[in-house]
């Protein structure tokens, strides 16, 4: 019987304009770990220059509560490429969630993530909330929807603007509860 394992806190990346290339050679190579494991959690490319990754479950509970996640303490970390580190940022109105439908604000602006849903451990939610990294901040998005709103957990968000109305669109894909 095999195991999954703890969570890891391992990076590695490959070139993979190599293979559109045909060049042969490339390999994985290895970056320095993040500061906590986690799995369930997004990762996003800012500015060309940095990869933030937010929120996921770096373990489970002990004892009678084995079966709950325990969520990461700190919920967002930043890799520069310039510096070849990470560094943890703290974004206090940040919820700390795990298993959320997530994409890039990109009719925002490249430094900010729209976040749909997920579960703080316990329950999941509906809540939307738009994180933006230049500036620290974090945002629920008040929204008035009708009943049919979809608590969702481990689905996928894509954010989408429509040129001809400046209208944005959310949509989500998948999912536990979808």
């Amino acid at each position: 019987s095999s195991s999954q394992g703890p969570p890891l806190n391992t990076v590695e990346s490959i070139p993979i304009s190599d293979y559109i290339k045909r060049v042969k050679g490339a390999s994985w190579s290895y970056m320095p770990p993040m500061h906590e494991s986690r799995i369930c959690f997004s990762a996003t490319v800012i500015d060309k220059k940095f990869i933030v990754v937010f929120g996921g479950i770096k373990g489970k509970k002990e004892g009678e509560e084995s079966h709950f996640p325990e969520l990461v303490s700190n919920c967002i970390e930043k890799f520069s490429f310039d510096t070849n580190w990470w560094q943890k940022i703290k974004i206090s109105s940040a919820p700390v969630l795990t298993a959320f439908s997530w994409g890039l604000g990109n009719v925002y602006g490249s430094d900010k993530l729209v976040i749909f849903g997920g579960s703080d451990g316990n329950i999941k939610t509906d809540d939307i909330w738009m994180i933006d990294f230049k500036n620290k901040k974090a945002e629920m998005i008040q929204a008035d929807f009708e009943d049919n709103v979809p608590q969702v957990a481990m689905g996928k968000l894509v954010v989408r603007s429509d040129p001809t109305d400046s209208k944005v669109t959310l949509h989500v894909f998948g999912g536990y509860g979808s």
